[in-house]
Protein backbone atom coordinates (compact mmCIF):
# COMPACT_ATOMS: atom_id res chain seq x y z
CA UNK A 1 0.00 0.00 0.00
CA UNK A 2 1.74 3.65 -1.08
CA UNK A 3 1.21 6.80 1.41
CA UNK A 4 2.02 9.86 0.27
CA UNK A 5 4.56 11.75 2.37
CA UNK A 6 2.27 14.77 2.80
CA UNK A 7 -0.90 12.30 3.64
CA UNK A 8 -1.00 13.72 6.88
CA UNK A 9 -0.88 17.51 6.35
CA UNK A 10 -2.96 16.70 3.04
CA UNK A 11 -6.10 19.39 2.37
CA UNK A 12 -8.04 16.25 1.87
CA UNK A 13 -7.21 14.95 5.13
CA UNK A 14 -7.21 18.40 7.45
CA UNK A 15 -10.68 18.84 5.54
CA UNK A 16 -11.53 15.50 7.09
CA UNK A 17 -10.12 16.45 10.21
CA UNK A 18 -12.59 19.98 10.14
CA UNK A 19 -15.87 18.12 9.16
CA UNK A 20 -15.66 15.34 12.23
CA UNK A 21 -14.16 18.52 14.78
CA UNK A 22 -16.28 19.80 17.26
CA UNK A 23 -16.41 23.28 19.03
CA UNK A 24 -14.08 24.49 16.32
CA UNK A 25 -11.72 21.52 17.32
CA UNK A 26 -10.20 19.05 14.62
CA UNK A 27 -10.77 15.67 15.22
CA UNK A 28 -7.01 14.96 14.88
CA UNK A 29 -7.96 10.94 14.47
CA UNK A 30 -9.07 11.52 10.71
CA UNK A 31 -5.68 9.77 9.40
CA UNK A 32 -6.16 6.99 11.14
CA UNK A 33 -9.71 6.51 10.13
CA UNK A 34 -8.50 6.71 6.51
CA UNK A 35 -5.73 4.63 7.22
CA UNK A 36 -8.14 2.41 8.61
CA UNK A 37 -9.69 1.88 5.64
CA UNK A 38 -6.91 1.72 3.15
CA UNK A 39 -5.67 -1.13 5.07
CA UNK A 40 -9.17 -3.05 4.86
CA UNK A 41 -8.76 -2.41 1.18
CA UNK A 42 -4.97 -4.00 0.89
CA UNK A 43 -6.52 -7.02 2.90
CA UNK A 44 -9.53 -7.70 0.52
CA UNK A 45 -7.52 -7.01 -2.43
CA UNK A 46 -10.37 -4.74 -3.65
CA UNK A 47 -11.37 -1.09 -3.64
CA UNK A 48 -15.09 -1.71 -4.00
CA UNK A 49 -17.38 -3.24 -1.33
CA UNK A 50 -20.67 -4.00 -1.96
CA UNK A 51 -23.52 -3.49 0.57
CA UNK A 52 -21.21 -1.74 3.11
CA UNK A 53 -23.59 0.78 5.07
CA UNK A 54 -22.56 3.64 7.13
CA UNK A 55 -22.48 1.81 10.20
CA UNK A 56 -20.04 -1.09 9.11
CA UNK A 57 -17.85 1.77 7.73
CA UNK A 58 -17.97 3.64 11.37
CA UNK A 59 -17.10 0.46 12.85
CA UNK A 60 -14.64 -0.53 10.77
CA UNK A 61 -12.59 2.94 11.14
CA UNK A 62 -13.71 2.86 15.15
CA UNK A 63 -15.15 6.38 14.69
CA UNK A 64 -16.47 7.48 18.02
CA UNK A 65 -19.55 9.72 16.35
CA UNK A 66 -22.60 9.30 14.49
CA UNK A 67 -22.20 6.75 11.62
CA UNK A 68 -24.25 9.48 9.31
CA UNK A 69 -22.21 12.00 10.05
CA UNK A 70 -18.70 10.26 9.26
CA UNK A 71 -20.27 8.73 5.82
CA UNK A 72 -21.06 12.76 4.96
CA UNK A 73 -17.88 13.42 5.92
CA UNK A 74 -15.39 11.01 3.89
CA UNK A 75 -17.96 11.46 0.89
CA UNK A 76 -16.98 15.28 1.09
CA UNK A 77 -13.64 15.09 1.23
CA UNK A 78 -13.56 12.49 -1.86
CA UNK A 79 -11.91 9.51 0.44
CA UNK A 80 -14.94 7.58 -1.13
CA UNK A 81 -17.63 7.51 -3.73
CA UNK A 82 -21.27 6.15 -3.38
CA UNK A 83 -22.71 4.32 -6.36
CA UNK A 84 -25.94 2.81 -5.03
CA UNK A 85 -25.25 -0.27 -2.34
CA UNK A 86 -21.46 0.10 -3.85
CA UNK A 87 -18.90 1.52 -1.67
CA UNK A 88 -16.04 2.97 -3.63
CA UNK A 89 -12.46 4.31 -2.02
CA UNK A 90 -11.81 7.04 -4.04
CA UNK A 91 -8.54 6.65 -6.31
CA UNK A 92 -6.77 3.65 -4.12
CA UNK A 93 -6.74 1.53 -7.10
CA UNK A 94 -4.73 4.19 -9.26
CA UNK A 95 -2.38 4.91 -6.26
CA UNK A 96 -1.85 1.41 -5.37
CA UNK A 97 -1.91 0.00 -9.65
CA UNK A 98 1.14 -2.70 -8.68
CA UNK A 99 -0.41 -4.18 -5.99
CA UNK A 100 -3.64 -4.96 -8.57
CA UNK A 101 -1.41 -6.11 -11.46
CA UNK A 102 0.61 -8.20 -8.74
CA UNK A 103 -2.75 -9.84 -7.46
CA UNK A 104 -4.06 -10.18 -10.65
CA UNK A 105 -0.69 -12.08 -11.98
CA UNK A 106 -1.39 -15.05 -8.42
CA UNK A 107 -4.63 -15.61 -9.72
CA UNK A 108 -2.96 -16.78 -13.35
CA UNK A 109 -0.16 -18.59 -11.23
CA UNK A 110 2.47 -16.08 -11.48
CA UNK A 111 4.12 -14.22 -13.61
CA UNK A 112 3.68 -15.13 -17.11
CA UNK A 113 6.01 -17.37 -18.54
CA UNK A 114 7.35 -18.03 -22.34
CA UNK A 115 6.82 -20.27 -24.40
CA UNK A 116 9.27 -22.60 -26.40
CA UNK A 117 9.10 -22.33 -29.50
CA UNK A 118 7.42 -24.80 -31.69
CA UNK A 119 9.73 -26.85 -33.91
CA UNK A 120 10.92 -29.89 -35.25
CA UNK A 121 12.33 -31.19 -32.71
CA UNK A 122 15.76 -30.03 -33.08
CA UNK A 123 15.59 -26.46 -33.29
CA UNK A 124 15.11 -26.16 -36.79
CA UNK A 125 12.54 -24.02 -38.35
CA UNK A 126 8.61 -23.72 -37.19
CA UNK A 127 6.90 -27.24 -37.67
CA UNK A 128 4.98 -28.97 -35.41
CA UNK A 129 6.25 -30.38 -32.00
CA UNK A 130 8.60 -28.15 -29.76
CA UNK A 131 12.25 -27.56 -29.24
CA UNK A 132 14.45 -29.70 -27.03
CA UNK A 133 16.91 -26.75 -26.71
CA UNK A 134 16.79 -23.01 -24.96
CA UNK A 135 13.74 -21.87 -23.80
CA UNK A 136 11.87 -18.67 -25.20
CA UNK A 137 12.55 -15.81 -23.21
CA UNK A 138 9.87 -13.90 -21.10
CA UNK A 139 6.77 -12.38 -23.22
CA UNK A 140 8.03 -8.67 -23.95
CA UNK A 141 5.49 -7.47 -21.99
CA UNK A 142 7.12 -8.73 -18.57
CA UNK A 143 10.65 -7.41 -19.88
CA UNK A 144 9.78 -3.68 -20.62
CA UNK A 145 8.58 -3.92 -23.90
CA UNK A 146 5.28 -2.93 -24.83
CA UNK A 147 3.52 -5.31 -27.74
CA UNK A 148 4.59 -4.05 -30.89
CA UNK A 149 7.12 -1.45 -30.22
CA UNK A 150 9.26 -0.94 -32.96
CA UNK A 151 12.46 -0.72 -30.92
CA UNK A 152 12.53 -3.91 -29.34
CA UNK A 153 16.08 -5.13 -29.92
CA UNK A 154 16.51 -8.08 -32.27
CA UNK A 155 17.98 -10.45 -29.50
CA UNK A 156 15.01 -9.75 -27.98
CA UNK A 157 12.62 -10.98 -30.42
CA UNK A 158 14.57 -13.98 -31.57
CA UNK A 159 14.12 -15.09 -27.92
CA UNK A 160 17.10 -14.04 -26.17
CA UNK A 161 19.63 -15.47 -27.86
CA UNK A 162 22.85 -13.58 -28.10
CA UNK A 163 25.26 -13.53 -30.57
CA UNK A 164 28.77 -13.72 -27.98
CA UNK A 165 28.56 -16.09 -25.26
CA UNK A 166 28.97 -15.39 -22.30
CA UNK A 167 32.54 -16.76 -19.88
CA UNK A 168 31.51 -17.85 -16.16
CA UNK A 169 35.03 -18.94 -15.73
CA UNK A 170 37.05 -15.65 -15.64
CA UNK A 171 39.61 -15.55 -13.51
CA UNK A 172 41.51 -11.80 -12.22
CA UNK A 173 44.20 -12.20 -14.38
CA UNK A 174 41.87 -12.34 -17.14
CA UNK A 175 40.03 -9.22 -16.15
CA UNK A 176 43.09 -7.23 -16.58
CA UNK A 177 44.42 -8.14 -20.16
CA UNK A 178 46.54 -4.98 -21.75
CA UNK A 179 48.77 -5.70 -24.20
CA UNK A 180 51.64 -4.61 -21.69
CA UNK A 181 53.08 -8.03 -20.38
CA UNK A 182 54.15 -6.87 -17.15
CA UNK A 183 50.44 -6.31 -16.16
CA UNK A 184 49.05 -9.69 -17.83
CA UNK A 185 48.60 -11.23 -20.96
CA UNK A 186 47.26 -9.65 -23.84
CA UNK A 187 43.82 -9.13 -25.04
CA UNK A 188 44.46 -10.48 -28.54
CA UNK A 189 43.70 -13.94 -28.93
CA UNK A 190 41.97 -16.91 -28.62
CA UNK A 191 42.31 -20.39 -26.89
CA UNK A 192 45.58 -21.18 -25.38
CA UNK A 193 46.93 -18.03 -25.22
CA UNK A 194 49.72 -18.55 -22.14
CA UNK A 195 49.34 -15.27 -19.58
CA UNK A 196 53.02 -13.49 -19.29
CA UNK A 197 54.54 -11.01 -16.84
CA UNK A 198 52.91 -10.09 -13.76
CA UNK A 199 50.44 -12.63 -14.23
CA UNK A 200 52.82 -15.78 -14.45
CA UNK A 201 54.74 -14.82 -11.53
CA UNK A 202 51.66 -14.72 -9.51
CA UNK A 203 50.57 -18.27 -11.08
CA UNK A 204 54.14 -19.72 -9.63
CA UNK A 205 53.83 -18.14 -6.51
CA UNK A 206 50.63 -19.05 -5.81
CA UNK A 207 51.67 -22.70 -6.16
CA UNK A 208 53.44 -22.61 -3.08
CA UNK A 209 50.35 -21.26 -1.12
CA UNK A 210 51.37 -17.22 -1.11
CA UNK A 211 47.93 -15.32 -1.38
CA UNK A 212 48.85 -12.67 -4.54
CA UNK A 213 47.18 -11.69 -8.00
CA UNK A 214 48.89 -10.25 -11.23
CA UNK A 215 48.32 -6.77 -10.72
CA UNK A 216 49.81 -6.62 -7.56
CA UNK A 217 52.12 -3.46 -7.82
CA UNK A 218 55.25 -5.58 -6.54
CA UNK A 219 54.77 -8.42 -9.14
CA UNK A 220 54.45 -5.64 -11.87
CA UNK A 221 57.70 -3.92 -10.56
CA UNK A 222 59.44 -7.68 -10.89
CA UNK A 223 58.22 -8.66 -14.11
CA UNK A 224 59.03 -4.80 -16.00
CA UNK A 225 63.03 -5.86 -14.11
CA UNK A 226 62.58 -9.45 -16.49
CA UNK A 227 62.19 -12.13 -13.38
CA UNK A 228 60.70 -15.01 -14.74
CA UNK A 229 58.53 -17.72 -13.23
CA UNK A 230 61.50 -19.58 -12.80
CA UNK A 231 62.82 -17.15 -10.62
CA UNK A 232 59.51 -16.94 -8.20
CA UNK A 233 59.52 -20.93 -7.94
CA UNK A 234 62.90 -20.83 -7.04
CA UNK A 235 62.57 -17.76 -4.38
CA UNK A 236 59.50 -19.27 -3.30
CA UNK A 237 61.33 -22.79 -2.61
CA UNK A 238 63.86 -21.13 -0.91
CA UNK A 239 61.17 -19.20 1.30
CA UNK A 240 59.85 -22.61 2.16
CA UNK A 241 63.06 -24.06 3.05
CA UNK A 242 64.02 -20.83 5.46
CA UNK A 243 60.12 -21.06 7.36
CA UNK A 244 59.77 -24.65 7.63
CA UNK A 245 57.53 -27.13 5.88
CA UNK A 246 53.46 -26.07 6.51
CA UNK A 247 54.54 -22.45 7.89
CA UNK A 248 52.98 -19.78 5.51
CA UNK A 249 54.98 -16.98 4.19
CA UNK A 250 54.01 -13.90 2.72
CA UNK A 251 54.65 -12.21 -1.44
CA UNK A 252 56.89 -9.03 0.53
CA UNK A 253 59.11 -12.52 1.66
CA UNK A 254 59.48 -13.84 -1.41
CA UNK A 255 60.23 -9.94 -3.13
CA UNK A 256 63.12 -9.61 -0.03
CA UNK A 257 64.48 -13.07 -1.12
CA UNK A 258 64.32 -11.65 -4.79
CA UNK A 259 66.11 -8.72 -4.47
CA UNK A 260 68.84 -10.15 -2.39
CA UNK A 261 69.44 -12.57 -4.69
CA UNK A 262 69.84 -9.71 -7.27
CA UNK A 263 71.91 -7.63 -5.10
CA UNK A 264 74.51 -10.88 -4.54
CA UNK A 265 75.40 -10.99 -8.16
CA UNK A 266 75.16 -8.27 -11.34
CA UNK A 267 73.27 -10.89 -13.26
CA UNK A 268 71.47 -14.48 -12.58
CA UNK A 269 71.95 -15.51 -16.43
CA UNK A 270 70.41 -18.51 -15.68
CA UNK A 271 66.90 -16.53 -14.50
CA UNK A 272 66.84 -13.88 -16.98
CA UNK A 273 67.27 -11.05 -13.93
CA UNK A 274 68.66 -7.57 -14.59
CA UNK A 275 71.54 -5.88 -12.84
CA UNK A 276 70.89 -3.30 -10.02
CA UNK A 277 69.74 -0.04 -11.45
CA UNK A 278 72.38 2.36 -11.30
CA UNK A 279 71.50 5.50 -9.08
CA UNK A 280 71.81 9.36 -10.46
CA UNK A 281 74.97 10.14 -7.91
CA UNK A 282 76.69 6.30 -9.05
CA UNK A 283 76.09 7.85 -12.78
CA UNK A 284 77.67 11.17 -12.37
CA UNK A 285 80.64 9.88 -10.22
CA UNK A 286 81.24 7.67 -12.99
CA UNK A 287 81.03 10.13 -15.97
CA UNK A 288 83.20 12.50 -13.84
CA UNK A 289 86.16 9.43 -13.54
CA UNK A 290 85.45 9.29 -17.10
CA UNK A 291 86.27 12.76 -18.13
CA UNK A 292 89.88 12.53 -15.57
CA UNK A 293 90.83 9.90 -17.46
CA UNK A 294 90.23 11.50 -21.24
CA UNK A 295 92.38 14.83 -19.33
CA UNK A 296 95.26 12.82 -18.71
CA UNK A 297 94.71 11.01 -22.12
CA UNK A 298 94.70 14.24 -23.85
CA UNK A 299 97.77 15.75 -21.36
CA UNK A 300 100.11 12.89 -22.29
CA UNK A 301 99.48 12.92 -25.85
CA UNK A 302 100.46 16.77 -25.74
CA UNK A 303 103.86 15.77 -24.12
CA UNK A 304 104.38 13.33 -26.90
CA UNK A 305 103.94 16.09 -29.40
CA UNK A 306 100.85 14.44 -30.74
CA UNK A 307 97.84 17.22 -30.31
CA UNK A 308 94.67 15.74 -29.93
CA UNK A 309 92.28 16.12 -33.20
CA UNK A 310 89.65 19.09 -31.13
CA UNK A 311 89.83 20.93 -28.24
CA UNK A 312 88.24 19.32 -24.70
CA UNK A 313 86.18 21.27 -22.20
CA UNK A 314 86.28 19.27 -18.62
CA UNK A 315 82.90 19.73 -16.86
CA UNK A 316 82.50 18.04 -13.73
CA UNK A 317 79.36 17.51 -11.29
CA UNK A 318 79.88 17.71 -7.69
CA UNK A 319 78.15 14.17 -6.61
Amino acid sequence: MIVDPDFIEHWKTRMLAELLGENNVADEMAPLYVLRLWAHCQQRKTDRFESMSAVVLKAMCRFKGAAETFERAMLDARFIEREGDLLIVHDWRKHNAALFANWENGKRGGRPKGRPPQTDGVGNGDTAGFAVGNPMANPLETRGFPPGFDSVPDWVRDGGAHEEPFRLDKSREDLIGGSNTAYGASNVGGPGVQPSGAVQLSIAARAFGVQCHGANPMLIELAEQGITPETMTAACADARKSKGEGVPFSLGYVVGIIKRWSQEASQLQATGAQPPRVTKGQAIEQSNRDAVEEAARRIEARAHGAAPADEMTIDMEPV
